[in-house]
Order: C-alpha cells, then sequence, then structure tokens
C-alpha cells in the first residue's frame, strides 16, 4: 500500500472542533502526535481556535511512557491525545506523583478495555473517537463515564455534529440493533476524496441513499448498534493491517 492524500476541506475540520469542543473551553495541552498523523490537525485547531496553551514536546519524550507523564506533571498539562498503548504506562506514573490535573483526554486509534482507564475516570473527562481521515479524522465520540460494558472494549459512540453513521448490510440496507454490518459515514466531516484518484474517490465516496444529494464514505469497518444507540467497533472487512502507519 501507499499513502494517499485526503482533501480535508475548511468546514470539514470546523464542524469536528465545534463537536469536540463546542464550549471552546481553555487548556493547557500538548502535541502527541506527529504532524504526518491526522489526529495532530485536531490538536494543533483545536487549541488555535480556544485560545489554548500547546506545547510541543521532543519526538522522544513522547515515545516513553514515563518520560511523557513526566513531561504532563512539569508542564501542568491537563488536555491531550494518549495512545491507547500508553495508557496504563502513563496513568501508573501520574498515580504515583499523585498528579490529578488532566481534564480532557482524547482516547482512540484501536479498541481499549475500560479497566486501562480506572485511573483517569476519577476526574477527567474521557472521550473515545473513531473515524478514518476521509471524514476528518473524528466521526463518532464517546464520553467515558460508567463502566457499565466490563466485557466490551469501550464503544466508539454516536455521530458527532452533523453527521450520519449508517450500518449496513451488503445490499446497502439497514441491518437490526446487534447485528454486524459494514460502516458508512455521511455529513459536514465527509472529504472532497483523495488527491489526483478519481476513481478511488468515487468507489470509496459513494452517493448517499438515505439523503438526496449527499455522498458517504465506504470506511471498510465492521460495527454493530448496541441498545443503547452507541455502536461498537468489531474491526476491519479485510485482512488489512498497518506497520507504521502504512496499510498492508
Amino acid at each position: 500500500g501507499n499513502p494517499k492524500g485526503v482533501m480535508v476541506e475548511h468546514k470539514n475540520l470546523v464542524n469536528l472542533i465545534y463537536s469536540y469542543n463546542n464550549d471552546l473551553e481553555v487548556y493547557n495541552t500538548t502535541l502527541t502526535c506527529n504532524y504526518t498523523f491526522d489526529v495532530s490537525v485536531l490538536e494543533i485547531f483545536n487549541s488555535i481556535l480556544s485560545g489554548s496553551k500547546l506545547l510541543i514536546p521532543k519526538y522522544e519524550t513522547v515515545l516513553y511512557p514515563k518520560e511523557y507523564a513526566k513531561y504532563f506533571i512539569e508542564n501542568k498539562i491537563n488536555c491531550c491525545y494518549i495512545h491507547p498503548r500508553h495508557l496504563e504506562d502513563i496513568s501508573k506514573e501520574l498515580e504515583v506523583n499523585k498528579y490529578n490535573e488532566i481534564k480532557k483526554i482524547l482516547i482512540g486509534v484501536e479498541p481499549i478495555q475500560f479497566k486501562t482507564l480506572d485511573f483517569f475516570t476519577k476526574n477527567t473527562k474521557i472521550i473515545n473517537g473513531y473515524g478514518p481521515t476521509e471524514n476528518t479524522i473524528c466521526s463518532t465520540f464517546y464520553r467515558v463515564e460508567k463502566l457499565k460494558y466490563e466485557k466490551l472494549t469501550i464503544p466508539i459512540g454516536k455521530p458527532i455534529d452533523n453527521t450520519q453513521i449508517y450500518i449496513l448490510d451488503e445490499g446497502l440496507q439497514p441491518v437490526s440493533i446487534g447485528v454486524t454490518g459494514k460502516l458508512y459515514i455521511s455529513g459536514d466531516g465527509v472529504s472532497r476524496g483523495y488527491l489526483n484518484k478519481p476513481e478511488l474517490t468515487a468507489e470509496k465516496f459513494i452517493s448517499n441513499p438515505f439523503i438526496k444529494g449527499t455522498r458517504m464514505y465506504d470506511t471498510g469497518d465492521l460495527g454493530r448498534w448496541l441498545p443503547d444507540g452507541n455502536i461498537e467497533f468489531l474491526g476491519r472487512n479485510d485482512h488489512q493491517v498497518k506497520i507504521r502507519g502504512y496499510r498492508i
């Protein structure tokens, strides 16, 4: 596989930022992601639009959870994105140092077990985000408040503002609650398509049969509706894996 350029428009990003931080709360935040990773766009521009302070650590600091936890403490960080693989180690270091000033964290990218968040659920607003770059980084949010799905990984939640999620069968018909189907996304987050790849754009960005004159993105991901209206992510519809960000 080769990297693809996705043509995200200003309106796509503004819709995401106001969904993530609709009150434009001001934070002391840090740039966890490399600028080549799409979540960095949310980190950077949420800080700019909300007037937050954005600190940019050395790349080596972010790689090591204990070092990054110390960076949080030294710089009084209270809002950030944390990769699932680092959550447990960072939380242990923060707990040892009795640092409980984290007000908000964004998690996602990989399935996450509830037990990983034991430390943060005491004081922190935790947002689990899901979405492809093609639909501007995040298409759903789940606010982790209660450990009510103890046997499951954390749901990916419900559509963000001005976004529609469809879980469909092979005939593009909606499936029932609890039934596995493929995830399709429509709404204000849908990007223009792939740069200089009109055929691939036409294949993946298809006409939305439920809202005339709009498009929806075929994610290739599987999921199912839970009884409370949240979505459980069930993985890919193919055997695709990623190695250092490259789809194989």
